[in-house]
């Protein structure tokens, strides 16, 4: 069972804002292209090659069931 109690929130709160006030905005490219840079090369090149072949699977993939 876990119990949060209202100061232990109010610690997170204050933490939470600590931090988000020191950020920076970084788009989804740069992101990704960061942690990419950090990868082998074997995982770069296949993380490439399925950007690259993902609109055509999405266009062979038949329509969505709902």
């Amino acid at each position: 069972m876990l119990m949060i109690g209202r100061k232990f929130a109010g610690k997170v709160e204050q933490m939470l804002e600590d931090h988000f006030q020191h950020s920076q905005l970084a788009s989804a490219t740069e992101s990704t292209e960061r942690s990419l840079l950090s990868q082998s090369l074997p995982f770069r090149f296949l993380v490439r090659a399925c950007r690259l072949l993902a609109p055509l699977q999405q266009q062979h993939a038949g329509p969505v069931a709902n």
